[in-house]
């Protein structure tokens, strides 16, 4: 919950890199995440711990598995879990956790881009089959009930997530932002960079919002407007969502 102690943390880890690391086990329930990456750094005073993976094995299998209570078994093969426990002590920490949870939700793994990525796949690996089935003593069937096992995880999975953070945290639930913008700029939603308008977003109630104006050259931001008629002239703003919200970013 210290702030200094927060800030020492962030001088040692890359925090960005770290909860896209987390947003992603929560995601892909890649439970094995703790013997499943490598941790590294730069060999200088300035570098910072950073996360690769090189074993997912374990992903996509249990519609049960709640990765937001598996924090809590920090024993084992599990002990790195002890890293997001404490962190999420810090209220800061624990904003910038959920809303890059929402923000991978709204983006990166939505339904439909994670099965293209999932038929893609198939299409290029799926001809080798037959043969794998019979080197293995499978079936081509197997096979093809597992890729619709994936298909099944990724157009179901981003809502149980859903469920499982707004009830961990105790939050009241979630609920849509749209955002609009006329022909003059784009919007940056948190992490995420929104050209194509309107936008819609599905983030939690009471955790604030970070949306930054972004004038296109020759334009300039004139202010924002929202869908109960406040308006703002500062092209960086929080917002926190109560209900469905429409803002709009003016530009000219």
């Amino acid at each position: 919950t210290n702030d200094s102690i927060f800030v020492e943390a962030t001088n040692l880890i890359d925090m960005e890199n770290y909860l896209n690391l987390q947003a992603l086990i929560i995601y892909s329930h890649y439970r094995s995440w703790t013997y499943g990456v490598y941790a590294y750094r730069e060999q200088n005073p300035l570098g910072k711990w950073r996360w690769t993976l090189w074993d997912m094995d374990r992903a996509f299998t249990d519609f049960n598995w709640n990765g937001f209570t598996f924090l809590t078994d920090t024993t084992g093969d599990d002990a790195p879990n002890i890293y997001a426990l404490r962190l999420l002590q810090n209220e800061q920490f624990k904003t910038n956790y959920i809303n890059r949870i929402a923000d991978f939700l709204n983006s990166t793994f939505l339904p439909e881009n994670v099965i293209s990525i999932i038929d893609s796949l198939d299409s290029l690996i799926s001809p080798d089959i037959p043969n794998e089935a019979d080197r293995w003593n499978s079936t081509v069937s197997h096979w093809e009930n597992n890729v619709d096992t994936l298909r099944l995880f990724a157009e179901n999975w981003p809502q149980i997530v859903q469920n499982q953070l707004t009830n961990y945290f105790s939050l009241t639930g979630s609920g849509d932002i749209l955002i609009n913008a006329n022909n003059g700029g784009r919007v940056k939603v948190n992490t995420l960079f929104i050209h194509d308008f309107p936008w819609t977003g599905v983030y939690f109630y009471g955790i604030p919002i970070k949306l930054v104006a972004i004038p296109n050259e020759g334009y300039q931001f004139v202010n924002w407007q929202g869908n109960s008629g406040e308006t703002s002239n500062s092209d960086s703003i929080s917002v926190v969502l109560m209900g469905d919200s429409t803002i709009t970013a003016v530009f000219e």
